[in-house]
């Protein structure tokens, strides 16, 4: 009988690449959102705060990432990154926008995070940026773009149950607490 191990994963600096492997590229498109601005049905407490929010991909083999994949021989980072925010997810990113957050190496693969902020969005526009998801070329054949919470709600949830998902695909839940330190959100224990 044998039984499946997971990859060793290691955090490398941003960039690295390793002969003989594999490189994928994936961006945490982050948004802000005041949610329920102006709604007297929520206590004022939460009522105008902005929750932090990155669009994840539910992808066709029922993983949960970030929106990315394989690099072709040459190709550059940041513009395979660009290019798979667009076919995935609609998104049109500017490669200044594009952020380094970490690289992580296991036994088959390295795989580089960028994050691009969309920045402090209003209810409508956010909802607006969930529609225009589905237009991705790749929308729906690949999977599908999901919106999750960087915030941790009453009661614990939103991201800890995030963090503690077995459908989060190699290295993203490193690669959440790692965007989760370099936006300055507190990762739950």
């Amino acid at each position: 009988m044998s039984i499946n191990t997971p990859p060793t994963l290691h955090e490398v600096p941003f960039g690295t690449s390793v002969a003989d492997k594999p490189q994928s590229v994936f961006v945490a498109v982050t948004v802000t959102c005041a949610l329920w601005k102006g709604d007297p049905d929520i206590p004022e407490q939460v009522r105008d705060v902005s929750w932090p929010f990155v669009f994840l991909f539910l992808r066709w083999d029922g993983r949960i990432g970030f929106l990315g994949g394989f690099l072709e021989k040459d190709e550059h980072l940041r513009h395979r990154a660009m290019a798979e925010a667009s076919e995935e997810g609609n998104f049109v990113l500017s490669e200044l926008g594009l952020i380094p957050i970490c690289t992580h190496v296991n036994d088959h693969n390295v795989m580089h995070l960028y994050q691009y902020d969309l920045g402090d969005v209003d209810l409508d526009t956010l909802r607006k940026y969930v529609r225009l998801t589905q237009k991705g070329k790749h929308a729906v054949t690949e999977g599908t773009v999901i919106l999750a919470p960087l915030g941790t709600y009453p009661k614990g949830k939103g991201l800890p149950i995030i963090l503690r998902s077995n459908q989060l695909a190699t290295a993203v839940r490193e690669e959440l607490i790692a965007l989760c330190k370099a936006m300055k959100i507190t990762v739950p224990v």
